[in-house]
């Protein structure tokens, strides 16, 4: 009997030992392990959107008393999905606006001769965008004097240079002229007439 007895209470000593042994603090953490494989790619997200906005303006200069065709570019934008508007501001009527691909343009434009003259701004409207060329076209005259000196005084002699910014329509580019008013000549003016092309 007395054997059995010890025999227990070495069990149960030994079980102690163990619960005690296991609830010790957690030791240092090990090595890190090797990194594993690199995942497959992801599908591709879907296309960024670019921001619209208006391009060239080719010719950009609109001479009063005058028509012209000229060409609008722009990016992001569709122009065959709705039919573009345009502002070129007053004194300047659109007509006959073609769509010659989604993001380029053609217009017809007719310059009212009293005009404002100087760069202004070109707002163009297709769909859901709204587009604004800033300073994108000017309205000029077809001439462009300067006289020499500035003040014209009677029986004083002054230099006019005149140059034509009008392509199409030319003229004589030699001569002097005596300018009279009233019948009173004030004076001689040498000219001096250039196209702008040179």
């Amino acid at each position: 009997m007395n054997s059995w007895k010890k025999i227990g209470i070495l069990a149960f000593s030994a079980l102690s030992l163990g619960i005690v042994a296991c609830s010790g603090s957690d030791g240092s953490p090990g090595p890190a392990g090797a990194a594993g494989a690199a995942g497959a790619d992801g599908a591709a997200g879907p296309a960024g959107a670019g921001v619209a906005s208006a391009g060239l303006i080719v010719p950009n200069v609109g001479l009063l008393d005058r028509e012209l065709d000229v060409t609008i570019t722009a990016q992001s934008v569709d122009f065959t999905t709705a039919a573009p508007t345009l502002d070129f501001g007053t004194g300047v009527t659109t007509s006959k606006v073609q769509v010659l691909s989604p993001t380029t343009l053609v217009v017809h434009l007719a310059v009212d001769a009293k005009a404002t003259t100087g760069a202004r701004d070109v707002k163009i409207t297709a769909g859901a965008a709204a587009l604004t060329s800033k300073l994108g076209f000017t309205v000029a005259a077809p001439l462009d004097l300067t006289v020499t000196p500035s003040a014209i005084a009677q029986a004083g002699l002054n230099d006019i240079a005149a140059q034509n910014l009008d392509y199409p329509h030319a003229f004589d580019t030699s001569g002097s002229f005596v300018m009279v008013v009233d019948g009173f000549p004030l004076g001689s003016l040498s000219v001096t007439a250039t196209h702008a092309d040179g």
